[in-house]
């Protein structure tokens, strides 16, 4: 008694789904594009998981007076418009060019550390579902 597996097919589809897994670069960039939309939900909330501290009673009057937004680390828009991703086949980053948004990011002795460029746990299942998406169309 002889039992054959013909294993061909199960071949073929291991052989496409290599190919496409390493083209990651659709992937990278869907991450990238979430990790933006996170960064401006985290500015629309005014801080995420955390809220911000808030402004100083002074710096808030001196926004008013002069026909600022009382929002947190919105004075001109430049620094969340400033918001932009990066990705290749192995990475995919959010980032600012604007060189005070370290600043606010980290804090100093003056300015109290409000991270805008943070991925809340509550958004983790969004990126696993990009992540389950993208694997199911490899194996199609």
């Amino acid at each position: 008694m002889r039992v054959v597996v013909k294993v061909d097919k199960v071949i073929r589809t291991l052989r496409k789904a290599k190919v496409k897994a390493e083209n990651m670069l659709p992937l990278s960039r869907r991450i990238a594009n979430q990790l933006k939309k996170t960064v401006m939900r985290n500015f629309e909330a005014q801080g995420r998981p955390t809220r911000w501290k808030p402004l100083s009673p002074r710096y808030r009057a001196w926004k008013k007076e002069h026909g600022y937004t009382d929002k947190i680390l919105v004075r001109t828009g430049r620094l969340r418009q400033s918001i932009n991703t990066r990705y290749t086949n192995d990475e995919a980053a959010v980032y600012t060019g604007v060189k005070y948004g370290v600043f606010h990011q980290t804090g100093t002795r003056r300015l109290p550390k409000r991270p805008f460029l943070v991925l809340p746990n509550e958004d983790l299942s969004i990126y696993e579902k990009i992540v389950m998406d993208w694997l199911n169309g490899v194996w199609r």
